[in-house]
């Protein structure tokens, strides 16, 4: 027999609400006015979500580190890969455009790039939560990228899942 706590209840509810009602949605444009991500540098909160919206012809959002401004992002001990869209073709024209989104579960800089062959070297790099000075800046990414002689991380598939938590999943009251 299932038993009703109106506290349980109301407390669920509240940090339903409360959750909810905080949490932003950011959103980036892929491509359109160029090889860019507009606008380049986000500042999202924990809980956040981050929807980038593509334009034509084709690109992709592909996480990366900052050393390495244009190549996927994988851990050298697990094996696991950083956050990757997949390409996303668009056709010019076209009435809607297709979006991803990306929830931020984690306040550390998180920094992307286009992996369709020669955008990242072409600056088409972005970041989320990067330091506004010291070395580590939105600017010293983006030199970098457009330093490097080739960018590794497009799949030849579109993944068909087009929402993706990023970092650790921390237990919540709510």
């Amino acid at each position: 027999m299932l038993s009703f706590h109106p506290f349980s209840f109301t407390l669920s509810l509240l940090c339903s609400f409360v959750t909810s009602s905080l949490a932003a949605n950011h959103q980036i444009v892929v491509g359109g006015t160029g090889l860019v991500f507009t606008p380049e540098e986000t500042t999202a909160a924990v809980g956040d979500t981050v929807e980038f919206i593509f334009q034509p012809p084709q690109h992709t959002v592909t996480q990366s580190s900052f050393a390495d401004p244009c190549t996927l992002l994988k851990n050298a001990t697990t094996g696991a890969e950083g956050f990757n869209s997949g390409p996303v073709p668009v056709q010019a024209g076209a009435a809607t455009a297709p979006a991803w989104t990306l929830e931020i579960t984690e306040s550390t800089p998180i920094w992307f790039f286009c992996a369709t062959p020669t955008h990242c070297q072409s600056g088409m790099v972005g970041s989320i939560n990067a330091a506004k000075t010291g070395n580590k800046t939105f600017a010293a990414f983006k030199s970098l990228a457009m330093g490097t002689t080739s960018s590794n991380g497009s799949p030849s598939v579109v993944s068909s899942d087009r929402s993706r938590s990023y970092g650790s999943h921390l237990e919540r009251l709510c």
